[in-house]
């Protein structure tokens, strides 16, 4: 059934307030101004300034560009660093491409890249409940064996940080925990009630703050790219690929952060959304670097687990219905600049494999448009949410 978006508190009706004070008054969308990239990612990596759900997805092109193309087939695609495209410029990721392609070929359909920088399933859930009422079409989950992390709260500071920024998306889910989720989302209940009780108006305040120098810091580099020759792109640095390591260790890290992987389930929650919102979901086995030693099969691994992932996706979605591309073998280890982030080469090899898929489901999304729900956007809609 529809989950109702959340009632803001009152501290969250000052900081869109405020932040409704960026934008022009207009009867269109309560869009804001892009970020970082052009609004074609949620947030800067490898550490993301603004986190809070409400203001990235209003200054992300889901929210400009889908009030300017209503009857554009809407592709959202959610996931970890690999699929947001780091180290990589926004325009070497497979989505740009994909855009590129489609519009060259008059394809009347969009990707939108609101992957996050860091690896976990609960907050992949959490950004898709809030990219909702942005009606997507089709929703594409690229997925690998690092989402399933089984730690909470976890201890990855960009995505611990996701979640303090979004304890009332949190509360929201709470009421009606995403299927296959509920335990994650039950331990998580005590931080949420914490966050919920503390004076928190400062939280919003620090958002707002990150957002305005963040899109200040673009709109700069913007002016100054206008004014001289832009500097070269420079790549940030990553781990590098590891082709000598210690079998056993990655054993001992694996068994205790992926601890029976298999009880939360995100697909459950992704074949719900596709039962009841009108959408159809694509599930993808994104590519990992097959870099073995002794029993692993990279770094991060054990060969026996990735197997068992594999075997695991492939069953799974066919019981639930969900559309699946396979693409862990597709590159070969040389197009990643580690175990998992790929390549620009890579990227296009990845958005040629899926090219086929996503017209498929496009073309089946094009004739459930009708059944997406309506939802208004608009800053007189923000300000009706809000409790007196």
């Amino acid at each position: 059934m529809w989950r109702s978006r959340s009632r803001l508190g009152s501290s969250t009706s000052v900081a869109l307030l405020i932040a409704v004070a960026l934008v022009p008054a207009t009867g269109a969308a309560f869009c804001l101004p892009p970020l970082t990239t052009g609004g074609y990612r949620l947030a800067e990596a490898p550490n993301p300034a603004a986190l809070w759900l409400e203001l990235t997805l209003r200054q992300h092109e889901l929210c400009s560009r889908s009030a300017a193309q209503p009857q554009e087939v809407r592709v959202a695609v959610f996931g970890n660093s690999a699929v947001y495209g780091f180290p990589l410029a926004s325009t070497q990721g497979f989505t740009h491409l994909l855009n590129e392609d489609f519009a060259a070929q008059g394809v009347p359909a969009h990707l939108y890249n609101l992957a996050f920088p860091g690896t976990y399933q609960l907050r992949d859930a959490v950004t898709m409940h809030a990219a909702l009422p942005y009606r997507p079409d089709v929703l594409v989950y690229p997925v690998t064996l690092s989402d399933l992390d089984t730690v909470v709260p976890t201890l990855y500071a960009p995505v611990a940080r996701f979640f303090d920024s979004n304890f009332d998306a949190m509360a929201e889910m709470e009421l009606e925990p995403p299927l296959g989720l509920e335990e994650p989302m039950q331990r998580y209940a005590w931080p949420v009630a914490v966050m919920q009780q503390r004076n928190h108006w400062l939280d919003r305040w620090r958002e707002i703050g990150a957002y305005v120098r963040g899109t200040l810091k673009y709109q700069a580099t913007r002016l100054a790219g206008a004014l001289a020759p832009p500097a070269p792109w420079k790549m940030p640095p990553t781990r590098g690929r590891q082709t000598s390591y210690d079998c056993a260790a990655t054993q001992r890290d694996f068994d205790r952060e992926f601890e029976d992987w298999q009880s939360w389930n995100i697909l459950a929650y992704l074949e719900d959304l596709q039962a009841n919102f009108g959408l159809r979901v694509v599930v993808v086995n994104w590519p990992v670097a097959h870099e073995p030693v002794g029993d692993c099969y990279n770094v991060r691994f054990p060969a026996a687990a990735v197997q068992e992932f594999n075997d695991w996706l492939g069953r799974e979605t066919a019981q639930r219905g969900l559309i699946y591309v396979d693409l862990h073998d597709l590159l070969p280890a040389d197009q990643f600049f580690d175990s998992l982030h790929v390549t620009a080469a890579g990227h296009q090899m990845i958005a040629a494999a899926l090219r086929y898929r996503l017209l498929s489901a496009v073309a089946e999304a094009r004739t459930r448009q009708d059944r997406r729900p309506e939802i208004d956007l608009t800053p007189a809609a923000a300000a009706a949410h809000s409790p007196s």
